[in-house]
């Protein structure tokens, strides 16, 4: 039932993203009642269903075409069981389903490497950003960064992504992702048992009715027994607004978990490392790299900045920015310098040229 339920899910979100509306998954729950755990296996039965790989060239991508249809009394069904399409890459016309689960491929650490995948990952990818706090926090509402980001994912619905994020607490998210962004909010109850909610869509200040999922839920402890939890999961799928189902999340395999971990670790050891020592000469080389590899991201921050052009901000966060660690390299005061000091010798030389 568990399993059957997960597919269903996936189904669903998949209908959502070939309708060409947005899919952002929000899950939240105390720590240790498995949020990892409900996103890696979203996003594994996902691509067991969507996932391609070219036997020529063996490059992997998720399946492009339409391949599920509404059912007259709810729910959707896989229309398409064997889904095939020509390789984007080399054009090989006989594509096989994938049978490996890439972490490192879709898995987010931070803000920048979520700008990143949005960018660069094909259309209907999946996103495992395991860790909203990062770039998904209320307080963080008026940064500069976070308005880019909101604005990013706001207008990626043309990628037809699914983004997966996880958050300790629901009320944690920004309003605008909360609120304007989230298509489902999952709230693990206890560790395996888990509701789901889509937003009212209604002309209501709270789409999600969250004093009366406060009510209803009720408050309970790490110790309170399954069967009391189930009678009051029972009462939120009766009489709450937005909870349309209720399912068991079956454990992630052990092989496919320790793999995570390992990718999770690293991302993590990466974003840690304190700033290296670097001269002016591999400055330039980050930048060549960052203007040849992510020239679509500099375009976008340029084009949602106020001025329409690169500021310091900007030069710093996707210019200059360590690929390797994720750091701004240089201060912005370095930059402004930069800039001044360049701009002296062009105007001394022009000067010269005209006496």
């Amino acid at each position: 039932m568990s399993y059957k339920k997960l597919t269903g899910f996936t189904l669903y979100q998949r209908a959502m993203q070939e309708a060409d509306l947005d899919v952002l998954s929000i899950t939240s729950s105390p720590k240790g009642f498995g949020k990892s755990s409900f996103i890696l296996q979203n996003a594994r039965k996902y691509l067991d269903l969507f996932g391609l790989t070219c036997p020529q060239c063996k490059h992997e991508w998720v399946y492009t075409g339409r391949a599920v249809t509404s059912n007259p009394g709810g729910g959707f069904t896989l229309t398409n069981e064997n889904p095939s399409e020509p390789c984007p890459k080399c054009g090989h016309n006989n594509s096989e389903r994938t049978k490996r689960f890439n972490f490192m491929r879709y898995l987010a650490y931070d803000n920048n490497e979520v700008r990143r995948l949005i960018h660069e990952l094909p259309e209907y990818s999946p996103i495992l950003a395991d860790e909203g706090v990062r770039f998904m926090m209320g307080e963080d509402w008026n940064s500069w960064e976070s308005k880019l980001m909101k604005k990013l994912i706001a207008q990626c619905r043309t990628k037809h992504l699914l983004i997966f994020t996880n958050i300790p607490k629901f009320r944690w998210l920004d309003r605008k992702y909360r609120d304007d962004m989230a298509t489902f909010w999952v709230r693990i109850i206890k560790r395996g048992m888990a509701v789901m909610l889509q937003p009212d869509l209604g002309e209501t200040d709270d789409p999600w009715h969250m004093k009366n999922f406060e009510k209803y839920l009720g408050s309970y402890n790490y110790f309170t027994s399954e069967s009391v939890l189930m009678e009051r999961v029972s009462h939120l799928l009766k009489k709450h607004q937005c909870v349309f189902d209720y399912f068991r999340i079956p454990p992630v395999p052990d092989d496919i978990y320790k793999t995570y971990l390992v990718a999770r670790d690293a991302k993590a050891f990466e974003a840690k490392r304190a700033d290296q020592k670097i001269n002016e000469k591999d400055v330039a080389k980050i930048a060549c790299y960052n203007l040849t590899e992510k020239w679509d991201e500099i375009k976008a921050a340029v084009h949602m900045g106020k001025f329409k052009k690169p500021t310091l901000k900007i030069l710093a966060r996707f210019v200059f920015n360590n690929p390797v660690t994720n750091k701004d390299t240089v201060a912005y005061t370095t930059i402004r310098n930069w800039i001044k000091g360049v701009d002296d010798m062009v105007k001394l030389h022009l000067g010269g040229n005209n006496k």
